[in-house]
């Protein structure tokens, strides 16, 4: 999510444009408008992303957005448990649902740099979390139990 003022947007370009300081776009690359706006996952593959503000690339205002693999370091886990997270996207809360009877399942929440954000025990087939406290963005919901599971979801 880009939330910038109206004087500025953000534009994808190739290393190269962003290192000349250009503004040339990036050949299927995202771009949001004036103000601001959301830059969709799915637009944006492991790897360096590189933009700039197009009236003020010639003065540095640059970045780079880098996407890593949300699984990278996080250990593999065996047997598959069944369960899902809603609604997705949250605002304030999600409910963990297990399929079967998993009583005593633990669970980590990891943000998209694969910080470590939340930790806890879900004791319920559904479980409600508060994540009120989170920052907007992606994360990986790692639960542990006599089976495991991984889920992902979105916080607005």
């Amino acid at each position: 999510m880009f939330n910038i003022t109206n004087a500025h947007d953000a534009r994808e370009v190739s290393e190269t444009t962003w290192n000349a300081s250009g503004s040339t776009a990036l050949s299927g690359g995202f771009q949001t408008p004036f103000g601001g706006g959301l830059v969709p996952a799915s637009q944006l593959g492991v790897g360096t992303h590189y933009y700039v503000c197009t009236p003020h690339a010639a003065i540095g205002m640059l970045g780079r957005i880098i996407v890593q693999d949300l699984a990278t370091g996080i250990a593999s886990i065996g047997q598959s448990l069944n369960a899902t997270v809603y609604p997705n996207p949250a605002t304030e809360f999600i409910k963990v649902e297990l399929s079967d009877n998993s009583n005593g399942v633990t669970f980590e929440i990891f943000d998209a740099l694969g910080v470590l954000v939340m930790t806890g025990k879900l004791n319920e087939e559904v479980s409600t979390l508060d994540v009120r406290n989170l920052a907007s963005g992606a994360y990986l919901m790692q639960l542990k139990g006599r089976k495991n599971a991984r889920l992902k979801f979105v916080k607005q």
